[in-house]
């Protein structure tokens, strides 16, 4: 049994136009909210969100609305509404709106794609320069001229307003369709994942699972450009901090070479998507993939110690990275690697340099904010650490989080053969050790790329994997519940767009702190307390995404897990707590 649905601009316009007597007859009560706004108004019973939003709230210029709420839950703008409820659009400014544009737009120039170049394959990559990055296979190699063909064909599919159309197959018939469609990574994970229907998303006669919804038609996708990026393209296109059009091209060619040593590192250990993690899970390896992911970890710390070693100027290691990438136990494990070289380093906290709370800085909503760079002493440190790069002993601060006051540390002084390890989330802004001279400086840059697919057209999010482990870590350390954590998240988020994503190209090395089996690990610590999230709060509705995003994952037990993991900061029971 199948279901197939498709809705574009031109069907809303002839459907939702009803007679005042059908209206009358067939009504019922909505409630829009958007923002801080709220109205209530009479709808036709069984309009569609597209419908309702062109009506109600049209957005005749950018920042398109791509999808709804209906009482807190996500839908794509197929979705009918039957009863009394509380609706709210969904646009650009919004993770959730970024991703269904992306969705569609990845969908967009794989149509391109297998039109004009069928003999070559599309690989859907990882984000990078505010877009995402697609590799692409086959003869000719991939051009500037080739891109400009994709682009124009891309843009004629816009103008007409291309339907996309939905699909549900039962499990049996998604199963034949990709197996005759050649589509070997999807149907790998879905031979993994059993469900009763499996949703897939058509675009002419492009398909894709997509694991999320995509917008009614290609009108929705007229912000894009196509970069190249040999060997591939970046898919760029607008973004939370950008809605309306597409952002400047920030160059992140340290991270992307980054990604393209994990990617053949995952090839070398053959667990490209997660299918093949499964097919491994299910033969009884977990535990020899988990010693050959903490074995990698344990040989490039080794590697980046040694050529810390090779620098005899530096004296100032500085670790930063975004929230939840693993820094601190990056920073102990380096520290012992130092120490097997016969240098001792000795850790200096930021948090300690933390202005009293009465001299912090505030957001626009009038909240502290801590990730401000300006919410750090940073005159004061910079003398410390100069005294201290010089011999003299120094009193050091301690913040105290509950009084949001610095007090008396403890004393420090260090010889000519110490090293000191500064981690924090500004360690790459060279406004916070500006006294240091850059010679004495090596700035490392801590961060969780992960590498694993679902399939070729399905890419794990970096940020989603960090705040699975934020949910747990905060848990277990601050006794903050999932609510919390979801409701901090996005602030965090704009903080690491100011302050740590601008300078990460001016690392000396990278360090992927990822894992590829530590989801399977972590659903289980996770999915309980994402559980408890009530079904009438603004933050269930991506609780229930990151529900569906585990689901994909088989739980894994946390016995094999060695304590000097960096997954051990989260899970618990690290030997260096």
């Amino acid at each position: 049994m199948k279901k197939k649905e498709q809705l574009s601009s031109t069907s809303a316009k002839t459907n939702k136009h009803r007679t005042p007597a059908a209206a009358a007859n067939n009504t019922i009560t909505v409630a829009i909210e958007e923002g801080k706004k709220k109205e209530t108004i009479e709808v036709a019973q069984g309009i569609s969100l597209q419908q309702l939003f062109e009506t109600y709230r049209p957005r005749p210029q950018g920042n398109p609305v791509v999808a709804g709420k209906i009482n807190y839950l996500f839908y794509d703008l197929w979705k009918t509404v039957q009863e009394p409820c509380l609706v709210s659009p969904v646009d650009l400014a919004e993770p959730v709106g970024v991703k269904l544009y992306r969705r569609g737009l990845i969908l967009l120039f794989l149509r391109a794609m297998h039109e004009l170049f069928p003999q070559h394959k599309v690989e859907t990559s990882h984000s990078i320069s505010r877009g995402v990055y697609c590799d692409v296979y086959g003869e000719p190699a991939l051009t500037r001229s080739i891109l400009a063909q994709i682009e124009a064909r891309m843009r004629k599919y816009v103008a007409q307003s291309e339907s996309f159309t939905r699909e549900d197959l039962r499990y049996e018939e998604a199963i034949r369709l990709l197996d005759k469609r050649g589509m070997h990574s999807q149907l790998k994970l879905l031979r993994q994942w059993h469900s009763e229907t499996v949703t897939f998303y058509h675009f002419g006669e492009t398909i894709s699972t997509c694991y999320g919804p995509v917008v009614p038609s290609a009108a929705y996708l007229k912000q894009f450009e196509l970069t190249y990026y040999p060997p591939g393209v970046i898919l760029r296109f607008p973004d939370i901090n950008s809605p309306s059009e597409v952002p400047e091209f920030q160059e992140q060619s340290y991270l992307f070479r980054a990604f393209q040593e994990e990617k053949k590192v995952a090839k070398t250990i053959e667990v490209v998507d997660i299918g093949d993690l499964h097919e491994m899970i299910s033969r009884n390896k977990s535990a020899e993939i988990i010693q050959i992911c903490e074995t990698i970890h344990e040989e490039k710390i080794a590697n980046i110690a040694e050529h810390i070693l090779r620098f005899p100027d530096v004296r100032l290691v500085l670790i930063a990275g975004p929230s939840s990438s693993g820094k601190t136990t990056f920073a102990k494990r380096l520290a012992l690697h130092m120490r097997i070289h016969g240098r001792k380093t000795v850790a200096v906290s930021i948090d300690d340099y933390y202005k009293n709370r009465v001299d912090m800085p505030k957001d626009a909503e009038g909240k502290y904010d801590f990730e401000n760079i300006e919410a750090i002493d940073v005159a004061l440190l910079n003398q410390h650490l100069t005294q201290l790069l010089d011999g003299v002993e120094v009193v050091l601060p301690k913040f105290n989080f509950v009084t949001g006051e610095r007090e008396e540390g403890k004393t420090l002084r260090i010889d000519s053969q110490q090293i000191l390890i500064l981690e924090g989330i500004h360690g790459l802004n060279d406004r916070l050790t500006y006294f240091v001279p850059r010679l004495q400086k090596f700035k490392i840059y801590v961060c969780a790329l992960p590498v694993l697919k679902l399939d070729d057209h399905n890419q794990l999010s970096t940020s989603e994997l960090r705040l699975v482990r934020r949910l747990v870590r905060d848990h277990r350390t601050r006794g903050h519940s999932a609510i919390r954590t979801l409701q901090l998240w996005r602030s965090v988020r704009e903080g690491e767009a100011k302050y740590i994503f601008p300078y990460q190209d001016s690392a000396d090395v990278f360090f992927n702190s990822s894992l590829v089996y530590e989801l399977n690990v972590l659903k289980a610590y996770v999915e309980p307390l994402l559980q408890e999230i009530p079904a009438d709060s603004h933050e269930f509705a991506h609780a229930m995404r990151l529900r569906k995003l585990l689901s994909y994952f088989k739980e894994t037990p946390a016995d094999h897990v060695p304590p000097i993991s960096i997954l051990r900061e989260f899970i618990g029971k690290s030997c260096f707590e």
